[in-house]
């Protein structure tokens, strides 16, 4: 069942409690557009509230209506499926979808004893199994007997899970049609990047539920505050379509801890953090599209690594230590690489700019193997991936029309059990990719490595030391002999034993090679071990993130690690927005266009900022409650306040243009602070105004939500 998208992007919202009253206290409090709300157990009660939000232009998310595993209702007690099915239509449009399958990637991640035998009444462990081939069908089987109930017992609708794992497109493949992340169990940078990469590979909506109550912090103080802050608008720049909190922000009730009723300070502010960034995004548009996202990582075939909590891959406890994450599902440790900074002391980095701390363009895709690769610049694989042939030829036509690839020998493994001796694709026979066979297995022990050659391709700026010195990295890995197959096969780095080495030993014994594939280029590290193995982290580690750099964007930022950013290409050029996640210190990050290094802009602790380029004019407003429109010519609207913004002019010639019908002139790569003269439509002015953003004085009788 496709997902419609709304009417406005994002949806901003809020979890509320089942009925009438809650919605319309929803509406009196300006929390935004869009509710997740239990469904009422009456089909009366049910079809006012589906009246009222298309009445109100009030998008609705339904809660769960049966229990996890158990099938025991959780509401809609007294309801039967047609009338659920005729009450959901009752919204028409303005109903999203409804939540199924609940964290049923937990079956995967949460502590063992939770699911064998149904531990916390929830999910049960998934059937033991050999291997991952078996284990993730069964895990899909699971899921797919858990949304035919839904569908043939309870209602047939749009599907969403609500999830926080990186699973979401083994959760599609059983039958979700939209895809929710619950932001904050685990790392949020991972689980954003695998649900948007899972949702663009569906073509799926996909938004944000914001666990602040059980994840936002262990007590409700200034950093948990911060947290709420910076959870919000990371989930507004990577593209979520909707965002609303789970709980908490009508009262915090935890036990043991303070409890906050609904007229406190601390929750009264929380929702005015909501409410300003409703108000936002009435304001500012943000581009209907994902954010740029040049590079990727493929989520390999019968990868069980679910990338929070849990050791045990595809959740197969009850088959011993075997299954408790190997080097293969460490690999995923790798991810950190794109998002955090390089030791400056290290000698591999180098260049005239540190641009490690995010990927290119602040952003980066998590995808299925089974996803379209064609908008990538270039594809990773880090953790485990079972070859075949619909997959290797696949990779190889990916390359030939241009992109770039970054593979291990243990990515071409045919292995069915787990654990197994690496058995590789085709026997080892990997020319047409590779660029060579393998022709057997070499021998294990510590070695030095070094990188010998420097790429054909400049951007790949490879720490090449002479075969003198002394090796970049050591580890115990066990190098693969190789026979060419491609003359113009490069040895990028080998293993070096010998203080005296000469060139010809180290490429004897290869690591990585590069492999020119019709327009583009696959990098095979070609140990016998995954690139998980200790052995070959740091190595590893400097192999991607040499990569990275070589795929930054030619309208990019340096930045440091607390600033998260993205860039959003549109019709008349680009709008990119920026956060400084630090909660106790001012962050910079610096614009590079062209090669060449413009505006440094501050970032305040927590602070938010949105900008524009257009025909190579930069335009960063102080505050980003604005929106910009780029008309004809040199002609720019701008929807603000009177404020102040500062203006670059990136070209070698003059530029004149106009801004609110006012005349700026820019001389050659001039920068300027200009001021923004007010312009507000009619239609938005409740939203400029400083009291939209108060809270009414008001009681909240019913301040439960569905989670």
């Amino acid at each position: 069942m496709k997902v419609s998208n709304p009417e406005f992007n994002p949806l901003i919202g809020a979890s509320v409690g089942s009925g009438i009253e809650p919605l319309k206290d929803f509406i009196r409090l300006k929390l935004g557009n869009i509710v997740l709300t239990s469904l009422p157990d009456t089909v009366k009660e049910a079809e006012e509230v589906m009246d009222f939000c298309r009445e109100n232009k009030i998008y609705i998310m339904l809660s769960e209506i049966v229990h996890r595993g158990n099938h025991k209702r959780w509401s809609a007690h007294s309801m039967s499926k047609d009338e659920i099915e005729s009450v959901i239509k009752r919204a028409g449009k303005y109903f999203i979808g409804r939540y199924v399958i609940g964290e049923a990637g937990g079956i995967l991640y949460w502590p063992k004893f939770y699911t064998i035998n149904g531990g916390v009444g929830e999910y049960r462990s998934i059937t033991p199994c050999d291997g991952e081939i078996a284990a993730r069908k069964a895990y899909v089987d699971y899921l797919k007997s858990e949304i035919e109930f839904e569908k043939n017992e309870i209602c047939n609708s749009t599907f969403f899970n609500v999830e926080s794992s990186i699973i979401f497109s083994t959760q599609t493949e059983a039958g979700i049609n939209g895809q929710c992340l619950e932001l904050l169990p685990g790392d949020p940078l991972i689980t954003l990047a695998a649900v948007r990469g899972a949702a663009k590979s569906a073509e799926q909506l996909w938004g944000v539920h914001i666990a602040m109550m059980w994840y936002g912090g262990i007590r409700l103080d200034e950093l948990w505050q911060k947290r709420w802050r910076s959870s919000l608008y990371l989930s507004y720049l990577s593209g979520a379509g909707f965002i609303y909190p789970e709980s908490s922000h009508f009262e915090y009730t935890i036990k043991g801890e303070k409890n906050y009723t609904f007229s406190a300070p601390e929750l009264k502010r929380m929702r005015k953090e909501l409410r300003q960034l409703y108000c936002f995004s009435k304001i500012h548009n943000r581009p209907d599209c994902a954010p740029e996202s040049p590079i990727a990582i493929i989520r390999g075939v019968d990868d069980g690594h679910p990338g929070i909590w849990n050791p045990y891959a595809w959740g197969q406890y009850e088959k011993g230590e075997e299954w408790q994450s190997s080097d293969a599902e460490n690999g995923w440790r790798l991810f950190d690489t794109f998002f955090k900074r390089q030791d400056f002391f290290f000698e591999h980095n180098t260049g005239d700019y540190d641009f490690s701390g995010n990927p290119p363009c602040g952003q980066l895709d998590i995808i299925p193997a089974d996803g379209d690769f064609s908008s990538y610049k270039m594809l990773f694989f880090v953790g485990m991936n079972r070859m075949d042939d619909k997959l290797y030829s696949k990779l190889a036509e990916y390359v030939k029309k241009g992109g770039h690839l970054m593979i291990a020998l243990s990515h071409f493994d045919c292995q069915t059990v787990r654990g197994g001796e690496l058995q590789l694709f085709r026997n080892g026979n990997l020319s047409e990719l590779c660029g060579f066979n393998v022709t057997s297995k070499g021998i294990k022990d510590v070695h030095g490595i070094s990188f010998i050659n420097h790429s054909s391709d400049d951007r790949y700026d490879f720490p090449c030391k002479t075969a003198d010195r002394d090796p970049l990295f050591n580890g115990n890995v066990t190098g693969m002999p190789i026979e060419i197959t491609d003359p113009e096969l490069k040895i990028i780095a080998g293993l070096s034993d010998k203080p005296d080495n000469i060139i010809e030993n180290i490429a004897a014994q290869p690591l990585l090679t590069e492999h020119k594939l019709g327009k583009g280029t696959v990098f095979t590290i070609t140990a016998l071990e995954s690139p998980g193995t200790p052995g070959l982290h740091k190595f590893t580690d400097c192999l991607v993130w040499k990569a990275i750099k070589a795929h930054t964007g030619e309208f990019d930022f340096i930045t440091s690690d607390r600033v998260r950013y993205a860039i959003y290409n549109t019709s008349s050029g680009k709008q990119f927005y920026l956060y400084n996640l630090d909660p106790d210190l001012t962050q910079s990050a610096v614009i590079i266009y062209n090669n060449k290094r413009y505006a440094e802009i501050l970032l305040s602790p927590g602070k938010f900022k949105c900008g524009y380029l257009f025909d190579n004019i930069i335009i960063i407003p102080d505050v980003p409650v604005c929106n910009a429109v780029y008309n004809n010519g040199d002609d720019i609207t701008f929807i603000s306040d009177r404020q102040n913004a500062v203006i670059i002019n990136s070209t070698e010639e003059t530029k004149f243009i106009k801004i609110n019908n006012k005349n700026v002139e820019l001389a050659a790569n001039e920068k300027k602070n200009i001021e923004l003269s007010e312009n507000i439509p009619p239609e938005l002015k409740e939203f400029f105004a400083p009291e939209f953003l108060e809270e009414p004085e008001m009681t909240m009788s019913d301040t439960s939500t569905p989670y």
